[in-house]
């Protein structure tokens, strides 16, 4: 049980891609929020806690053997001619690895577990207000639930990630590299989400997986970055290569979106790099989240059950959307309302999920599913 007590919430064969020294057994770090450089720390020690999916080992282990497929892929990158193609199986496994490590990770879990509790606290402190006037204010406001089991939250993240892979099947996907001299960095919370034409626009998320505009950002080396996108509201890149090289302008923006996306840690392989990244994570600090999740109240509205109000919670968006050169709106769609981006897949993720509930895949059988039902639907994999 002990070995494996320290379980990784962003995997050692993925930091490794980041690591300076030949062995792999560093990395260069920059603290958040002090902004202090650390060099040379030691990568088994980052991103992890002490039985972070539970004591059981089961997802541990489970996350383990994906690890091992994942490190593959990540190995192909390294040649940067490599290009996942539609409808092979190192476009599923990529898609499938992109979804898992956005959902396994601690800031993925807080956001679980604040969905599953700040509506309730909210509810029941304003049922102790009006029922029970005798407790004090003070008293009533610092009331929380707490989980049975802290392992939870990361649990179900990593389950609803497993079955939530359907949602990038539809998203166009381009490679970008860093030119020579350069270099994406990584963090301790590493796809980011984004939507650069709906940002701000929006009285909620506008980086939902079936959000219309949506846009993930996932460096898979220094080297390189892998790019889904809403192909019908973006360009990337030039039209005609799958692979392109990035501008400073863009790697800028991904590092920094690195930095605004983190937890605690950003990671980078080149030290020297160090004082221009804290120069440019200090320009845009000001949009880093004060929190995660935010919660919104509308109403009083009558039902036929009385007087109710509308509990609205969603995750609060990165609104850091600067001039790049690799992504632009097409033409013509900033008239697009925002909204969902595909219905089919709003319609084989419940059949998914049904799926799983009678048992006939796992929740993280995506690949054999959409063998089955994409493809005879015409879903490019």
């Amino acid at each position: 049980m002990a070995e494996h007590k320290d379980q990784h919430y962003v995997p050692q064969v993925y930091l490794r891609q980041f690591s300076p020294d030949p062995e792999h057994r560093s990395l260069n770090m920059i603290r958040i929020p002090t902004m202090d450089v650390v060099p040379s720390v030691a990568l088994k020690g980052q991103c992890q806690e002490n039985h972070f999916y539970g004591k059981d080992l089961k997802l541990e282990k489970a996350l383990g053997e994906l690890e091992g497929h994942f490190g593959d892929l990540l190995r192909k990158f390294d040649n940067k001619e490599f290009f996942p193609a539609n409808q092979t199986p190192e476009r599923v496994h990529l898609l499938s690895h992109t979804m898992i490590q956005w959902a396994r990770t601690k800031v993925s879990a807080t956001r679980t577990a604040d969905a599953a509790k700040l509506p309730y606290e909210i509810a029941f402190k304003d049922y102790l207000r009006k029922k029970a006037p005798e407790i004090p204010k003070d008293v009533v406001d610092r009331m929380g639930f707490v989980p049975q089991n802290p392992a939870a939250p990361a649990a179900i993240s990593v389950g609803q990630g497993a079955m939530n892979t359907i949602f990038l099947t539809d998203l166009g996907l381009k490679v970008m590299i860093a030119p020579r001299g350069t270099a994406f960095i990584t963090s301790d919370n590493p796809v980011v989400m984004t939507n650069p034409l709906f940002l701000g626009q929006w009285n909620g998320c506008v980086t939902g997986l079936n959000a219309r505009g949506l846009v993930i950002l996932f460096p898979v080396s220094p080297t390189s970055l892998v790019v889904l996108f809403d192909s019908l509201i973006y360009k990337i890149g030039p039209a005609s290569k799958r692979i392109f090289e990035a501008q400073q302008n863009d790697i800028n923006y991904a590092n920094c979106l690195q930095y605004l996306n983190a937890d605690k840690a950003v990671y980078f392989q080149d030290s020297a790099g160090a004082p221009s990244l804290v120069a440019s994570f200090k320009k845009v600090h000001g949009l880093r989240r004060d929190q995660l999740t935010s919660t919104k109240r509308f109403g009083p509205v009558v039902t036929p059950r009385g007087t109710e109000e509308i509990i609205h919670q969603f995750n609060e968006d990165i609104r850091y959307a600067p001039p790049v050169s690799f992504l632009k709106p097409r033409d013509n769609v900033r008239h697009i309302p925002f909204g969902y981006r595909n219905e089919l897949l709003r319609r084989l993720h419940a059949e998914f999920q049904e799926a799983v509930e009678r048992g006939v895949f796992g929740p993280n059988q995506f690949a054999e599913f959409m063998e089955i039902d994409a493809k005879k639907l015409g879903i490019p994999i």
